[in-house]
């Protein structure tokens, strides 16, 4: 995935979400109530993860 996309995800989450921030994803999926699987900046494994923090990027989970 390229930075651009990769931006775009973190700022679709940010205000999708109302947060203030943009934030990385390991503070993100930890925002999501989810935890890093595998290892960070490991091409499938980011994949992974993002594709795991799609209900929050979408709308569809809300964190609290």
């Amino acid at each position: 995935m390229n930075e651009r996309a990769r931006t775009l995800l973190k700022d679709a989450l940010s205000s999708v979400q109302g947060w203030r921030k943009v934030y990385g994803m390991a503070k993100a999926l930890t925002r999501c109530g989810l935890t890093l699987k595998g290892a960070h900046h490991r091409g499938i494994d980011d994949a992974r993860n993002i594709a795991r923090m799609l209900p929050w990027i979408v709308g569809l989970e809300k964190t609290t």
